[in-house]
């Protein structure tokens, strides 16, 4: 009975947000002003990803604990973030620049790290996503360097299968422990010389 209702009230959902945003959603970069309410998107589609995943209480210390304010305030000063908005609405943000020297991995020098890419999770798709990584890729952070490479939670098939889409190949895995539970990220490149 509930699998039925969520299925027709996320019907009902697409159908209203076609209607009302025909177009597609604004995306334009980060700008000070915008980080208050970026840090509350970015928080609820964090939960979003991996709150049926993680021990309720390492994601309530992340989500309650977390710098979220200051972490993108310090991300804007080196990397560059592109913020998409329906209306008045956040509804996705994407963010890359230079590799960090401890994370970087299997990539050749010059390429560069898309870090996140989120979009809300009542729009997944809807397109948005497609436009914010065509946004992305575009930008000339992304579009000059010989590879882009990022990381994925092993566990989210969907997003994997987007990046595959963008010509993303997995080349590499890092094993963790989240809580009790054995997880991994793959490492995903794409290519572009």
């Amino acid at each position: 009975m509930m699998a039925g209702l969520k299925q027709e009230f996320e019907a009902i959902t697409l159908v209203c947000y076609n209607i009302q945003y025909m177009s597609e959603a604004r995306i334009a970069p980060f700008e000070p002003s915008d980080v208050h309410e970026l840090a509350c998107f970015a928080i609820r589609a964090y939960a979003d990803t991996y709150g049926y995943v993680l021990p309720q209480k390492d994601l309530g210390r992340a989500v309650a604990g977390g710098r979220w304010v200051e972490q993108l305030e310090e991300a804007a000063e080196a990397d560059s973030i592109l913020v998409s908005r329906l209306g008045n609405r956040i509804v996705g943000y994407a963010q890359f620049g230079s590799p960090h020297p401890q994370e970087q991995g299997p990539v050749l020098p010059d390429s560069k790290e898309l870090r996140k890419l989120y979009i809300a999770s009542d729009l997944h798709g809807l397109g948005f996503g497609r436009q914010l990584m065509n946004e992305a890729l575009a930008d000339p952070g992304l579009a000059t360097a010989p590879q882009v490479y990022l990381w994925v939670w092993g566990g989210n098939p969907r997003a994997i299968r987007f990046y595959e889409h963008y010509d993303f190949s997995a080349v590499a895995a890092r094993h963790y422990w989240s809580g009790d539970r054995s997880t991994h990220d793959l490492i995903m490149v794409r290519n572009q010389t």
